[in-house]
């Protein structure tokens, strides 16, 4: 109770006008529209509310600097890319490519 009088009392210091809208028999503040606070569902619907509009951010930030498209891994390369890779740089010949062309294939 001595912790509620001391914040009231630099509130009235700082926010002169606040003096006359404490309300001391209910121990509140007066909220929107002249009423009182209305508690917990208010601060729960805050909450929803920015939770909605930080998560649009993200989502619209996400479009904008994805790579364009889906992140998609790249197909892995078969034994016959491979083959075809390693003679065309020359490291087998061209009957060691037709021989393991066929194995591959066959």
């Amino acid at each position: 109770m001595k912790i509620n009088r001391v914040v009231l009392i630099a509130a009235q210091l700082v926010f002169p006008t606040l003096a006359f809208a404490y309300d001391r028999q209910y121990g509140m503040w007066p909220g929107m529209m002249g009423g009182y606070s209305m508690g917990w569902p208010m601060i729960f619907f805050m909450l929803l509310f920015w939770g909605a509009v930080l998560a649009g951010i993200i989502a619209l930030l996400r479009l904008v600097f994805s790579k364009g498209g889906h992140d998609v891994a790249p197909a892995a390369e078969t034994a016959l890319d491979i083959l075809k890779k390693r003679y065309a740089k020359g490291e087998i010949s061209q009957e060691e490519f037709e021989e393991k062309k066929r194995k591959i294939e066959g």
